[in-house]
């Protein structure tokens, strides 16, 4: 949509063959994109969010052999974790 909108600005820029004013195309633009950050800005907080969430879960991890609570964002790979019935597992990208 994008696209399209600023493809209908450029050609209404050129007076030979616009039959409207610049002004016409350019808001429906700026609106369009004004919607679109603005829905892309409530997703990433919302993303951000739950992100916070599940890397401050917490699981047993195996420190200086001693069972400790680790939050998910401080398990690394090569962790030894203690899992209990029915308990979400960390996931650890490389």
């Amino acid at each position: 949509a994008n696209a399209y909108f600023l493809c209908l600005l450029i050609l209404q820029l050129i007076p030979e063959i616009s039959s409207l004013t610049w002004f016409t195309t350019i808001v429906p633009l700026v609106l369009v994109i004004t919607m679109t950050a603005v829905k892309d800005a409530t997703d990433d907080y919302f993303r951000h969010k739950s992100d916070n969430q599940v890397n401050n879960r917490q699981s047993e991890v195996l420190i200086n052999s001693k069972l400790q609570n680790e939050k998910w964002m401080n398990v690394k790979v090569g962790d030894i974790i203690k899992l209990e019935n029915n308990q979400f597992v960390a996931l650890i990208k490389d």
